[in-house]
């Protein structure tokens, strides 16, 4: 009993310590289960509440489901046989349905017992706004909160009919008394359960503390005997864990004296086992500065077994130990010397000694270690630094070199001429680079905005590489910023700056060079262009006019000179459209078209205007059609027959013997809508290191070959850059190979199925030079490509051409189609004889010298407008023009001309335009 307890208590309570506890644990045990009860009866109590509360609200769904459809259609009387079915659960003490006017239409009571009935009543109902659990007591009276309690009688839940489509709610009534039951159950057999196990382990209690009560006797006993009965022990006892510990307690006390010894004796070997296993080497000193024990890693270190090293004067292994032993105030020392080994060799050591004290006695424990790595690595790292500085002191950039915190770590003699700093760059080591900075920052022209920018890259931590920076002096400087990291770790910043200001006048140079040639350039480009009229009228009247005299009664000589003028003629119109064609190609002012037209009739037509040349030599010219292709295509007819002529003209310029066939396939197409043409000759062939050049403008594979065989070296360059203007890719195969003899075929005229000149296509396997280029195409139906043969006649045509030459050529030619032709001078003259419905077309050359053809398009359209009062009706109008103002045919067409033709003027393709637009207009 304590002393602190109260006089009545220590009356009641019994004396003994094993009635004592069996009455406290009997009234805790009491007290716990009975707590227990009642937590437990509460969970129990919000289970079974929960329970039910789900089993409702699932009733209430399952109803509101089955009887919405009832309630919609106005069956009450189905919705009554539902409620009665509902109400058979033992539970239900109500179930009503309530409309929209709050009235019940339609209810079932339930009494404890009896079966449900369903019960007529003028009872109005509002169905709360928010729908939790109601409970009302045995009265009727709504109880506060939505939890149950015991004076709750029943439970009132609501389901609104709203999202099924009827105005109205459910109310279901749930009597609480098989709740209440279950709950009084619990507690009863709680309280029952909570007697029977107090008194059970009151009597358990007193049977399993009578050992250990007899134990502690025995050790208050053994206790008090203690100091007569030194080394004794008491019987060991396993049981109660305190008891266990106070008998243990008392046989360690009995044995303190004995096992103090063993216990000094532990300790020394734990000390001397970690002492042996550092790796660094470890001794210790007495006060009379010798050995008295050192690890294996000393040993080792010094070259001594252990029995020598201890007992060894510290200044035989640390010459310098009188200097390095701690002073009376220090602790510990740390140090750099130089140690001895057992052979008498010297190594730089790395010294630590401490001082402490055992059992009074003053001790010095010193830790060694071998760093002549480290030196050499220093020494080597030294060697290297002052390489290094060198370096960087003889470079023409200047570098600078920061810490972390902004101090200056390194800076060349260059990084200070840039600037003009004044110190030298060892004076600057470790200041504040805040200071350089300032003076830095006047040389810039934009000097307000450099530390603002230092400190953007000093933020971002990115590499910053040729950073260009003008000086207030003109000057351009180059900066370069680089980031110091190591092992993920930041270690400061490098910054270069270089001056490039020669560079930059350099480039400035290069491009005022540049910019002057590409205006030559642009100049010649679209002089030649500008002269594409020039050269093409006079050529238009040559070859027109010769065209015209060869269709009259001529004598053999006769012809004979005017088929040389006609050669001549033609020659020279195609070195100019060449010439022309390439400063256009380079002018980037070329232009296609996208026609539709026959595919074979196209490729016969071409190869048909090539067979005098090669009849001429003997050569056949034979064209190869898969059975794949089709028959129409949309592309620009004109630069594929231009590209083919190019390549079967070089085809038979360079070839003396065999022939030239050209084959179309889709061979190497990766696309459905794609041709693959292939130019094939049996000539001299090409050499392969020429190959890689030989679509060069001005580049033939070799010079004599311009003396020889003459032409420009602008065939291919233009044919290539054709190709690649419609989307296609072209390549060359050649090899040089004599051909064998063999019989010469000579030409005939084209007809027939095998769509050959001269002789078979076989004969070209394994000789000369293959031109092949891939062309994609848009599809057209066959229908589409047809064209009637439609031939109009009897046009009253009003002709604008200043030259006689051309203006003689255009009347013979619109003469022979069957046409009237008024002539006119120029623009000025066409304007002013113009009346609106007197001229069934108007053919006029736009780029008459001092005329403006565009401004007389506008006033024959202005003339037309007027007259026709803005209407739809006017006269059709074609511009003859050169090929160079092909690329501004678009903007004549846009509400001016109707169509054009090119000089010189054809007479099948002046038929076809004016068939065209006439038909069209």
């Amino acid at each position: 009993m304590p002393a602190f307890s109260p006089p009545f208590l220590r009356r009641l309570l019994p004396r003994q310590l094993t009635a004592q506890l069996a009455l406290f644990t009997a009234l805790m045990l009491l007290f716990a289960i009975v707590g227990h009860t009642l937590f437990t009866t509460l969970k129990q109590a919000e289970k079974e509440e929960t329970a039910l509360l789900n089993n409702m609200n699932t009733q209430l769904q399952n109803l509101a489901v089955s009887s919405a459809g009832f309630l919609l259609t106005r069956d009450y009387s189905a919705v009554e046989r539902l409620l009665l079915l509902s109400a058979h659960h033992s539970d239900i003490r109500a179930l009503r349905v309530v409309g929209n006017n709050h009235q019940v239409v339609t209810q079932v009571l339930h009494t404890p017992g009896q079966k449900p009935q369903a019960v007529f009543d003028f009872l109005t109902l509002t169905p709360p706004a928010n729908p939790q659990p109601i409970w009302l007591d045995a009265q009727g009276q709504t109880l506060a909160g939505h939890a149950f309690t015991w004076k709750a009688d029943r439970l009132v839940l609501w389901r609104s009919l709203s999202e099924y489509g009827y105005n109205g709610a459910l109310q279901l009534e749930v009597g609480t008394e098989a709740l209440k039951d279950d709950l009084s159950n619990l507690i009863r057999d709680g309280i029952l359960f909570a007697l029977i196990a107090g008194s059970l382990s009151v009597i358990l209690l007193i049977g399993v503390l009578h050992r250990p009560v007899r134990v502690v006797r025995e050790a208050a006993r053994f206790a008090g005997e203690l100091t007569s009965k030194l080394g004794e022990q008491m019987p060991e006892y396993k049981g109660a864990a305190e008891i266990e510990e106070l008998v243990n307690a008392l046989n360690e006390t009995s044995l303190w004296l004995y096992t103090k010894e063993m216990s000094l004796s532990a300790a020394n070997q734990r000390m001397e086992a970690v002492f042996g296993n550092i790796s660094d080497a470890l001794f210790t000193v007495n006060a009379d500065a010798m050995v008295e024990s050192a690890n294996a890693a000393a040993c080792n270190l010094f070259g001594y077994a252990e029995h020598e090293l201890v007992g060894l004067s510290a200044a035989q292994l640390l010459p310098d130990w009188e200097h390095l032993a701690p002073a009376e105030g220090d602790d510990k020392v740390q140090a750099e010397t130089t140690a001895l080994r057992a052979n008498g060799r010297s190594f730089p050591a790395d010294l630590t000694l401490s001082r402490f004290t055992l059992y009074g006695m003053p001790y010095r424990i010193a830790v060694a270690r071998d760093i002549s790595e480290r030196k050499q690595a220093e020494l080597h790292l030294k060697r290297t630094t002052s390489r290094l500085s060198a370096l960087i002191e003889n470079l023409q950039a200047g570098i600078l070199v920061e810490d972390e915190e902004r101090r200056i770590v390194l800076i060349n003699r260059a990084q200070c001429r840039l600037f003009g700093i004044q110190a030298t760059p060892e004076s600057l080591i470790g200041q504040d680079c805040a200071a350089t900075v300032e003076v830095m920052q006047t040389q810039f022209a934009a000097a307000g905005s450099f530390p603002a920018r230092i400190d953007d890259i000093l933020a971002a931590r990115q590499t910053v590489v040729g950073e260009e920076l003008p000086l207030a002096d003109g000057r351009v400087l180059e900066r370069d910023f680089v980031p110091i990291r190591v092992a993920g770790a930041d270690y400061g910043h490098l910054w270069q700056y270089r001056d490039i200001t020669p560079r930059k006048q350099a480039e400035a140079s290069m491009r005022q060079a540049r910019d002057v040639a590409e205006n030559a350039n642009r100049m010649k480009s679209e002089f030649l262009a500008n002269m594409s009229h020039e050269i093409r009228t006079p050529m238009n009247g040559v070859i027109g006019m010769t065209d015209l005299a060869l269709d009259t009664d001529l004598t053999p000589e006769q012809r004979e000179y005017l088929d040389l003028v006609k050669s001549s003629a033609q020659h020279l119109l195609g070195i100019i459209n060449e010439i022309l064609d390439f400063s256009k190609i380079e002018a980037g002012k070329l232009t296609l078209s996208h026609e539709a037209f026959s595919l074979r009739p196209m490729l016969e037509e071409t190869l048909r205007s090539l067979e005098i040349r090669a009849k001429e030599k003997n050569l056949f010219l034979t064209l190869e059609m898969g059975d794949e292709l089709p028959k129409h295509i949309t592309t620009d007819p004109g630069r594929i027959r231009q590209v083919l002529v190019n390549l079967i003209g070089n085809a038979i310029k360079f070839t003396n013997q065999g022939g030239v066939s050209v084959s179309v396939d889709r061979t190497g197409c990766e696309q459905p809508d794609c041709l693959h043409l292939c130019v094939r000759d049996s000539g001299i062939g090409i050499a392969q290191e020429k190959l890689g050049s030989i679509f060069d403008a001005f580049t033939q594979a070799d010079g004599s070959i311009t003396r020889k065989y003459g032409g420009t070296g602008l065939g291919l360059t233009i044919s290539s850059k054709l190709v690649g203007l419609m989307g296609g890719r072209i390549w060359v195969e050649s090899r040089l190979a004599e051909p064998p003899a063999r019989e010469q075929h000579p030409g005939r005229p084209p007809g027939g199925p095998s769509h050959s000149w001269g002789g078979p296509a076989n004969d070209l396997e394994g000789h000369g030079t293959r031109f092949h280029f891939l062309l994609p195409y848009s599809p057209l139906d066959s229908e589409e490509g047809e064209e009637e043969a439609i031939v109009i006649t009897g046009l009253n045509i009003l002709l604008a051409e200043e030259n006689p030459v051309n203006r003689k050529l255009a009347i013979t030619l619109l003469e022979k189609l069957g046409h009237r032709v008024r002539v006119v001078g120029d623009d000025e003259p066409a304007v002013a004889a113009y009346a609106p419905g007197h001229f069934d077309l108007i053919l006029m050359d736009i780029m008459t010298p001092g005329s403006d053809g565009m401004n007389a398009l506008d006033q024959f359209r202005a003339i037309d407008a007027a007259n026709n009062n803005g209407g739809g009706q006017r006269t059709p109008i074609i511009a003859i023009t050169s090929q160079s103002e092909r690329r501004d045919m678009e903007g004549f067409q846009e509400g001016r001309a109707d169509g054009y033709v090119t000089k010189p003027i054809r007479f099948d393709e002046l038929k076809r335009e004016i068939t065209r637009v006439i038909m069209e207009t």
